[in-house]
């Protein structure tokens, strides 16, 4: 059975959050695309490299680590394919630790594309604000 977008979509999510919470950061960057683009609410942050993709995972898994998250849970809401090879959809994030959230839940959407074979990010939009991304966790 072929799945759909929402099922890909999903599946991304997961595997992605999985690895920012076990800092995998060679498993997480296998899934970024380049050149990449993550807006905010009150920033774009454009990067076209490996190290610089890095950087931000450090940033962004080191904020969760710092603040003892222990799920990172992003659940789809929508998601549709553009072309057999892109999907565009739209998730909620929660951040926990010990079973408290940690910020308040947050809505998400992202461009994903296939390349190399497999599914990767290209474009990323969280409907929230951060203080200095990476290093601050979001602010919705």
């Amino acid at each position: 059975m072929k799945e759909n977008a929402l099922q890909i979509y999903q599946s991304f999510l997961d595997k992605t959050s999985a690895a920012l919470l076990q800092h995998d950061v060679d498993t997480f960057l296998r899934h970024i695309l380049m050149p990449h683009q993550l807006e905010t609410d009150d920033e774009l942050i454009e990067f076209d490299d490996k190290e610089t993709a890095r950087q931000h995972f450090e940033g962004f898994a080191g904020a969760l680590n710092s603040q003892g998250i222990d799920s990172y849970i992003r659940i789809a809401k929508a998601a549709e394919f553009v072309n057999q090879h892109c999907i565009v959809g739209e998730h909620e994030s929660f951040m926990t630790a010990g079973g408290k959230l940690v910020v308040q839940p947050f809505m998400n959407s992202m461009q994903l594309e296939f390349a190399a074979g497999r599914w990767g990010l290209r474009k990323s939009r969280h409907f929230t604000k951060y203080v200095s991304w990476p290093s601050i966790l979001p602010r919705p």
